[in-house]
């Protein structure tokens, strides 16, 4: 087995440019997660205009005034999640401009999964009752 070599130049200057880089990279992370977010927006819109407009119309619903409701739910549910994808995006940059960390709220995290769990429940209750 050959001693360890000594480091070069060439090693210094590529741990440099990875350490600059790190920034650009989660940068990129972030925007992603904010496509990702987007992406789960455009499917609960979808989901909306399904359940609010398409299923009462194949059902041959008499009331069509809960699936509206329930569609319209699911649409501002999906504002809500392109608007904190949006602003994650921006804390994160932030917090790479001023070397700080960024962490969602408890608070925030709590109204997401408590929105999607109303959701979910509304479309059971739909499901079973109509």
């Amino acid at each position: 087995m050959s001693p360890p070599s000594e480091p070069t130049d060439s090693d210094e200057s590529d741990a440099k440019n990875y350490r600059r880089s790190a920034p650009r990279r989660t940068m990129l992370a972030a925007e992603r997660t904010q496509l990702a977010w987007w992406r789960t927006a455009f499917a609960v819109l979808a989901v909306g205009l399904a359940i609010g407009k398409i299923i009462p119309q194949l059902a041959g619903a008499e009331r069509i005034w809960p699936y509206t409701v329930l569609g319209a739910a699911f649409g501002i549910y999906a504002v809500v999640l392109t608007i904190h994808g949006s602003r994650r995006r921006e804390r994160v940059e932030q917090a790479i401009e001023t070397g700080e960390s960024s962490r969602t709220s408890g608070q925030v995290q709590a109204l997401l999964t408590g929105g999607a769990t109303l959701l979910a429940l509304a479309t059971t209750v739909m499901i079973i009752f109509n």
